[in-house]
């Protein structure tokens, strides 16, 4: 499903349309609101699969404190922060963690590499950091192990923010002879 999308939001409601019609055990799901609590569980549907398919513990996070929730089988790291700190700076009280080669990664910091402003309603590409805290809050928000090298290879890739950072070339010309 990851790898046949390229929006996040879309590959979320995806889930959430499936885990509609698991429930009802039916395709009539009807035109019911979309609740926060749906989109929560569709996204944690998506990292238990990324971590399934992925395993953290196999990954470079010996410095990184991460615990896994009994309830929901997920791998959540506090970074070293206290809970007060996590909700202020993340809007969360844990992050799950999640591997920087799978598509899922590479989705949410596309997401966080663009950013709506809220005047004009147009998209922004934002910084390197940026990107990292972006991805790391929200409703989205995930720790992604070795984000910063996956960032930089998205921000290289975007066309939007290679043309910005494309210098303006001059013509160079030879002086006019005889004139």
């Amino acid at each position: 499903l990851l790898d046949r999308t390229s929006n996040l939001k879309r590959a979320v409601r995806a889930v959430r349309i499936v885990r509609k019609i698991i429930q009802k055990k039916s395709f009539k799901i009807g035109n019911s609101p979309v609740t926060a609590e749906e989109i929560s569980d569709s996204f944690k549907d998506l990292v238990r699969a990324t971590q399934e398919e992925y395993v953290v513990n196999d990954l470079r996070v010996k410095q990184l404190l991460v615990f896994k929730d009994p309830s929901d089988g997920i791998l959540y790291t506090k970074q070293r922060c206290t809970p007060e700190v996590m909700e202020k700076l993340f809007h969360l009280k844990r992050l799950p963690v999640i591997s920087p080669k799978s598509r899922l990664a590479e989705l949410v910091l596309s997401q966080a590499h663009q950013m709506k402003i809220v005047e004009s309603g147009k998209m922004a590409h934002t910084t390197l950091k940026q990107t990292i805290v972006n991805s790391r809050s929200g409703e989205f928000g995930c720790y992604i192990v070795s984000c910063r090298q996956r960032a930089k290879g998205l921000i290289s890739r975007c066309v939007q923010c290679r043309k910005q950072r494309k210098e303006a070339q001059t013509a160079l010309m030879a002086d006019r002879k005889g004139g």
